[in-house]
């Protein structure tokens, strides 16, 4: 039983000791952390996830003293999600995307980030240009915007 315990004990100060990870090699040499986020994805828990990932990935690229410069980019049938009324809404779907509103309200916030609007995207999924509410920007082509950005050393992940 004294040996059991031994072990269970020792197994916890090992376990103790093992290094947490962290993101120190990934980071390594940089000086800059610009990205766009290319959002296609239209399920509003989903997206509300992401948004919090969104949020502690600013926060790790801060933490390790980088001053982070985003863009969210939406495009495809999320956009019925950015509306001032959200009159493009599912009632079923109401309460999701308003918690996915709160997050990205939130994380519009942050210094360096913004985010934008396919005009496309609302053209063919019947969202008007004007009904997209502050601060988002609706932009003509969110494809010219990706190929914009990449050239401005943006990286680009998707969440699809």
């Amino acid at each position: 039983m004294r040996k059991l315990i031994g072990l269970v004990l020792s197994l916890f100060v090992v376990g103790g000791a093992i290094a947490q990870p962290d993101n120190s090699r990934a980071l390594e040499g940089m000086t800059q952390a610009k990205v766009v986020w290319d959002i296609t994805n239209s399920n509003p828990a989903f997206l509300t996830v992401q948004m919090q990932v969104i949020t502690e990935t600013y926060q790790n690229l801060k933490e390790a003293g980088l001053q982070p410069e985003m863009t969210l980019a939406f495009h495809g049938q999320n956009v019925r999600f950015l509306t001032e009324a959200l009159d493009t809404v599912e009632l079923d779907q109401m309460v999701q995307v308003e918690e996915f509103n709160e997050h990205l309200n939130a994380l519009l916030k942050l210094k360096g980030v913004n985010a934008e609007v396919c005009s496309i995207a609302n053209r063919v999924f019947g969202v008007e240009n004007g009904k997209i509410r502050a601060p988002l920007d609706v932009v003509g082509n969110s494809y010219v915007s990706f190929i914009s950005l990449q050239n401005k050393g943006y990286a680009i992940i998707g969440i699809h």
